[in-house]
């Protein structure tokens, strides 16, 4: 199949579009930070979950089940080649593909929502950057495998309610969009209901069993390895920010929407007011109540914000969704009300793209350097706050690797049950942790744990970043010797690695 073929011209201009943002992005941020590196310390998280997949343990160290990833599926994406430098561009490639699926799909959408001619290739040339497509890639998180799915699925439903059948693509995305993302399956259960509700019950009765059925076998299994149901990344969000109280989560993400949502909200209750009398015809009242639900459903109990990442699916679903919703041939309110909506995001998101490249330098100024020095200088046990370079680092050389302890919680269980403690955390709590896991360093954020540690703490050095911290929480990092006996070795440890450091951090050791 060519893809100059004139039924290919939009889907053609939408890839080739998306994929050449994102070869811009990563040769600027590769320049920037000097090597190739994620904007995420997550990436790694999933990275070493993966890693120690393949060795049989479901969890950041070996023998101790804990559930870091917050996705169900991405981590089994990621075990080929594990613990090796090939491993650590899989997210690359997955990201890669699931971009130029996503922008094929999208130029695809655009011909069966009626877009021609100029209008059309417009609309294909600045659809991506304006649904951050490059960027979201770019982190190299499931985000993006996550938004392709659900597009096919809401492709899937509307041809299904054209009269074009159930098709295997429509099965498919629907049942891995909640397994790439568990908010995911507020999309797919209501595509369910949409085709129980247009005469095929059964059809949409099994179809939902078969959204379910995965995602409850997945919580037993968590629940059989001794772990609460819903993974720790996933709770320890949410609880940060409302204590899973779903109302609170509602209030708080419609305080925090970013303006690129706000805006296209706004753009789509705007058409769906005007274009009314057609939104009575069934294609049309089914694709805006799901889409509309499943965007409340995300507000209601999801996650927003860091990086735009967590809403970006619904990005897609709305702007595709408004895309769809077209009164008939000739009107003109609604592809000046859609190719508005592409225009004023693509204005906006360019600067959304350059907090990317700026955290990825922060990234590998920091995280990357810490794995680095527990790794090659420490190799001992460490207890940190951020642990994937770190842990996925560990075990790089070929060996098992020192033990990491996650202060944070997304490692450990135990760990963020005592940090989210009811009523506020113990003093000293995380003292207590390291002491039980016999562990004699640590490398953390200071105003993460004020309270927390032990008075036996002794701080050795601080890692600081000379520049920008793109979204990293800090750019000061305290390496501490959790016990007297731990602070000569950690302070020949630290004067070893100090003179190693890339340009742009420094290691300042305290007296």
């Amino acid at each position: 199949m060519s893809l100059l073929r004139s039924d290919n011209l939009l889907p053609a201009t939408a890839m080739l579009s998306a994929a050449l943002i994102f070869g811009l992005l990563q040769y600027w941020v590769w320049g920037q930070a000097g090597v190739f590196d994620y904007p995420l310390d997550d990436v790694y998280i999933h990275l070493a979950m993966a890693k120690n997949i393949v060795h049989g343990t479901y969890g950041i160290n070996p023998g101790e089940p804990a559930s870091a990833a917050s996705s169900i599926l991405y981590p089994l994406l990621l075990t080929p080649f594990p613990g090796t430098e090939a491993q650590r561009w899989l997210p690359l490639l997955w990201n890669s593909a699931g971009l130029l699926a996503l922008a094929w799909t999208f130029g695809r959408l655009l011909q069966v929502a009626g877009f021609t001619g100029a209008l059309g290739v417009f609309a294909a040339i600045v659809g991506p950057l304006a649904l951050n497509m490059p960027g979201v890639a770019f982190t190299g998180m499931e985000h993006t495998l996550h938004a392709l799915a659900a597009l096919l699925g809401l492709l899937g439903l509307w041809r299904f309610l054209n009269g074009g059948g159930i098709s295997r693509t429509f099965v498919l995305a629907i049942i891995i969009a909640p397994l790439l993302r568990f908010e995911g399956a507020a999309f797919s259960l209501l595509a369910c209901g949409a085709v129980a509700y247009r005469g095929h019950p059964r059809q949409g009765a099994l179809l939902a069993l078969a959204v379910i059925v995965p995602l409850v076998a997945f919580m037993g299994f968590l629940t059989a390895i001794g772990l609460d149901p819903l993974p720790s990344s996933v709770l320890a969000k949410a609880e940060a920010s409302n204590g899973l109280q779903p109302f609170h989560t509602f209030l708080a993400n419609m305080d925090q929407l970013q303006s690129q949502l706000a805006l296209l909200l706004v753009a789509i209750l705007a058409v769906m007011f005007l274009i009314r009398p057609w939104l009575r015809r069934k294609p049309y009242a089914d694709v805006a109540v799901v889409v509309t639900l499943a965007t409340l459903a995300h507000l209601y109990a999801g996650h927003m914000g860091w990086m735009f990442r967590y809403e970006h699916y619904l990005f897609v679903l709305l702007l595709c969704g408004l895309c769809l919703l077209r009164p008939g041939r000739g009107a003109g309110l609604w592809p000046a009300a859609a190719l508005g909506a592409l225009g004023l995001l693509a204005i906006i998101q360019p600067a959304v793209i350059v907090l990317y490249g700026g955290t990825t330098r922060a990234v590998h100024l920091q995280q990357a350097q810490m794995a680095r020095f527990a790794r090659d200088y420490l190799k001992a046990p460490v207890a940190v706050n951020d642990l994937g370079w770190v842990s996925w680092s560990a075990g790089i050389t070929g060996t098992s690797g020192a033990y990491i302890l996650d202060l944070w919680g997304l490692g450990s269980q135990k760990a963020r049950k005592m940090r989210m403690a009811e009523g506020g955390a113990a003093p000293g709590w995380a003292d207590v942790m390291v002491r039980q896991a016999n562990v004699q360093f640590a490398m953390i954020y200071d105003q993460t744990f004020k309270g927390s540690l032990g008075p036996g703490w002794h701080p050795i050095a601080h890692l600081t970043l000379d520049g920008p911290t793109g979204a990293l929480a800090h750019g000061d990092v305290t390496f501490y010797a959790t016990n007297d006996a731990a602070v000569a070795p950690m302070r020949r440890a630290v004067r070893a690695f100090a003179p190693t450091l890339p340009l742009g951090a420094h290691l300042a050791e305290v007296p």
